[in-house]
């Protein structure tokens, strides 16, 4: 791999679907680095598309990857060695690698993914953290290995060479969160929740201590929902999905579980028969890692897998593990696998950088823009167009991937209870969801009574902006609570409210957010009054020195994106435009054409 100019990718290769993260190498260093996940049962389609999405957000072709994900049963085992030589000698990192190669434990073909040192012995030197350099007759030392089974390691590699994709090297995947996740002094348990199964491990400075799997994972919580609700299993993993929750409350006895009337059981319905199931896999990882964690104490716990996202779960690890519980994050496997493979590099890169710097051979252009790169840039003007969630799947990681292909620093996220509009959309689960995978500024809209309650429920869930509706009870009070806790206070007008009744407080907010079609259901056509309305305010705002932004919601495409701009809009709101848009960088800066 060219350590100056080059890219890498990295797969983590599951059960139901696969993840990746592709890095760029500039100068010798990191310099940008794209996500993508996709989910099929279907492996080699999903490695494919995954690989699609990277390349063509990164604008380069791969043909190999670092690759980590579920291969199976893993084992770890104790392996000493030995290496005698007729006289002294001073030992190198090769005599190290024959003595490991002689181990029969390594002779015996078994799919050796790590071998994680455990102690050095010299004949004068006992317990020496590393012998290379040494002078010596005699080298004595323990390794622990780490194996994958070598039936799945085949699969693996059956379904990237049927995707063209060359494997580099594999990984286990709680050895890489161990190496990049874990503080270096400090034991901690790793608990993947996977679809097939379940995987337990506890790291400790010294290497791993406990590396276990239980054959239950989350498709064991779709089978308890597929039985208890006589589902086809496809319509109980998305009902599963979308309606699983560990902070399930009172409410969801009467919210129904899916939208259609196909189907008339509740969330509440739902999470009766996920929860027992997911709890009995979590009680079976405490039971299994009770004497390791009594031994070790570990000081936090890692929730990876797609179980880890379901709301609630990191409350309910630490009831049942009795530690701080952490989820590092979406696609954490890949970017793990990625932020090791570069702590391998970075030396050699290092030294090659300060050689060809001393010999005088980097240009002052790659230089300078290195500098620019690694020291901060000049912060760019922010994007005045916002996705709405209306319009996109926001549980699929390739909706992430691109909002930021088109520079997207802003989502509309909308919420619909069900009594202020005739339909229900969005809801604070997924207002967590999104939050969990996006820095983006969740600019959040209440179609909801009790505007209040609501707005300090999306402030906890990760709302920056929220938009309160007219025609509520309790928005004065919504608006003060906003601003008391330091985020962004707005209020929205529908197309049949007159503009005279926000006068009272458009010195108290932030933003008024000004509906072009009537709230409740996405896909509808502007309404020609809201250019008038635009400018009205606009005025208003002028005329009384207020510093209020004004977006627009509401059928939005580029003819009707110039009305607004014309009109003295600052942002625009867009679902159905930007969601069928083939090109959708080219279709944000199609709306923002003025």
């Amino acid at each position: 791999m060219n350590l100056l100019d080059s890219s890498y990718l990295c797969l983590d290769i599951g059960t139901s679907g696969v993840s990746g993260m592709a890095v760029r190498i500039s100068g010798g260093r990191l310099s940008s680095q794209q996500t993508a996940s996709f989910e099929s049962s279907d492996i080699t389609k999903a490695i494919k598309k995954t690989v699609d999405i990277l390349e063509q957000s990164m604008g380069v072709r791969f043909d190999s990857a670092f690759v980590t994900g579920n291969f199976g049963a893993i084992d770890y085992k104790i392996i000493p060695i030995r290496k005698d030589w007729a006289r002294e000698r001073r030992i190198t990192s090769s005599d190290i690698s024959s003595a490991i190669m002689d181990a029969p434990e390594i002779r015996g073909g078994a799919s050796v993914l790590h071998l994680i040192p455990l102690r050095y012995d010299l004949e004068d030197f006992p317990n020496i953290s590393t012998p290379v350099g040494q002078v010596s007759k005699s080298l004595s030392a323990i390794f622990c290995a780490v194996s994958a089974d070598t039936d799945g390691i085949t699969r693996a590699r059956e379904h990237l060479r049927a995707a063209h994709i060359r494997p580099r090297e594999y990984f286990d995947t709680s050895f890489l969160l161990a190496q990049t996740v874990r503080p270096a002094k400090e034991s901690s348990l790793f608990i993947d929740l996977g679809a097939s199964h379940t995987a337990v491990s506890l790291w400790t400075i010294r290497g791993p201590m406990l590396l276990k799997r239980i054959p239950a994972g989350q498709h064991a919580v779709t089978d308890a929902v597929a039985g208890g609700l006589g589902l086809q299993w496809g319509a109980a993993e998305k009902i599963k999905r979308d309606n699983i929750s560990l902070d399930s409350g009172d409410r969801d006895r009467f919210t129904p579980a899916c939208e259609s009337d196909q189907h008339d059981f509740t969330r509440a319905d739902v999470n009766d028969l996920a929860l027992p199931a997911l709890y009995e896999i979590l009680q079976q990882a405490a039971d299994l890692s009770k004497a390791s964690r009594a031994k070790y104490n570990p000081t936090k716990i890692y929730l990876t897998g797609g179980g880890a996202d379901i709301p609630g779960m990191t409350g309910a690890a630490q009831n049942i593990f009795g530690a701080d519980a952490e989820i590092p994050g979406p696609g954490a496997a890949a970017a793990s696998c990625a932020a090791y493979v570069w702590s391998r590099y970075a030396p050699r890169a290092a030294t090659i950088v300060m050689r060809k710097k001393r010999r005088g051979f980097i240009l002052t252009g790659i230089a300078g823009g290195v500098r620019k790169l690694f020291r901060g840039r000049k912060k760019q003007k922010a994007i005045p167009i916002m996705p709405s969630t209306l319009a996109f799947n926001m549980r699929d990681m390739a909706t992430y991937a691109r909002f930021r292909s088109g520079g997207i620093s802003m989502i509309h996220v909308d919420i619909m209870d069900g009594l202020y509009t005739s339909e229900m959309a969005g809801g604070l689960d997924e207002l967590k969801f999104i939050r969990k995978h996006t820095d983006a500024h969740l600019h959040v809209h209440l179609m909801t009574q009790n505007p209040e309650t609501w707005a300090a429920a999306a402030m906890e869930s990760g709302a920056d902006t929220i938009i309160v509706s007219t025609g509520t009870y309790g928005v004065r009070a919504a608006i003060a609570k906003i601003k008391s806790c330091g985020k962004r206070a707005g209020i929205a007008i529908g197309p049949d409210s007159p503009l005279g009744i926000l006068k009272p407080i458009l010195r108290e907010i932030d933003e008024v957010l000004v509906m072009s079609v009537a709230p409740g259901k996405g896909g509808q056509k502007f309404l020609p009054g809201a250019a008038t309305r635009i400018a009205a305010l606009v005025a208003a705002r002028k005329t009384h020195k207020l510093n209020f932004k004004i977006s627009v919601d509401g059928g939005i495409n580029p003819d009707t994106a110039k009305e607004c701009w014309a009109a003295g809009a600052d942002a625009l709101v867009s679902g159905n435009f930007l969601a069928k848009a083939a090109d959708f960088p080219a279709a944000v800066q199609e709306l923002i054409l003025r």
